[in-house]
């Protein structure tokens, strides 16, 4: 796809994971966005970004989605990756100056990419996000950018990456220690769905009903 047609004809790619297909809006993920997801550590953002980029690497035999970590080893992602099936998708760990990690996006030439967490300077920060955000809407293959959060539950980073996003959400703990709720703050394609709740489990997230709904057949 030249980057002409991926700027006037994005596409919509679907995804068969029904509640993350509910986080969506309903129809699937736009081709040239650009998702913020915010969390504290140990809420789950690894893992959740881990499975949209398994969900997305699935749609097609030659679709390839990287996986770019700058918080954990990629040896650890790695891990996780195989732990909740996450097996199509390819795992590096990130070079984060604006040159080097755009090298190594362009010598991959990802259809999907994932970076966990966007951190840099501060001078290179919006440099960063600018190049991730222009290859999403130049290549028609959706970036998904991991943040921290900050103490007051805001997500951390210059204001500019919130606003820049097309997709605005947030992974947070909730009640007993395995429950996570998925907020989403902003959806330029599509209306902004209910607060989805999520369980952790050894195999990933999963909704919390589906989870119960299992426990009950097998009680």
């Amino acid at each position: 796809m030249t980057t002409a047609t991926a700027r006037s004809n994005p596409k919509l790619l679907p995804v068969s994971v029904p509640w993350l297909k509910k986080v969506y809006g309903g129809g699937g993920i736009v081709s040239t966005s650009v998702t913020l997801l915010g969390g504290p550590p140990g809420a789950g953002k690894t893992t959740l970004l881990l499975q949209i980029a398994e969900a997305l690497a699935t749609r097609a035999a030659h679709h390839r989605v990287l996986f770019l970590s700058n918080e954990q080893r990629g040896s650890d992602v790695y891990a996780l990756a195989r732990r909740i099936g996450a097996h199509r998708v390819e795992v590096a760990e990130a070079r984060m100056t604006t040159g080097k990690l755009a090298a190594q996006i362009e010598g991959f030439a990802p259809d999907a990419l994932v970076l966990d967490t966007i951190t840099a300077t501060a001078r290179e920060l919006p440099e960063t996000f600018e190049y991730l955000h222009a290859r999403a809407r130049g290549h028609g293959a959706p970036v998904f950018l991991g943040a921290f959060m900050t103490k007051d539950g805001d997500v951390a980073g210059p204001r500019g990456l919130q606003l820049g996003a097309d997709v605005l959400m947030t992974i947070t703990p909730e009640g007993t220690p395995d429950v996570r709720v998925l907020q989403v703050w902003k959806n330029r394609y599509a209306s902004v769905p209910p607060d989805v709740r999520l369980r952790m489990t050894e195999r990933g997230l999963v909704a919390a009903r589906a989870l119960r709904l299992i426990n009950n057949r097998k009680g």
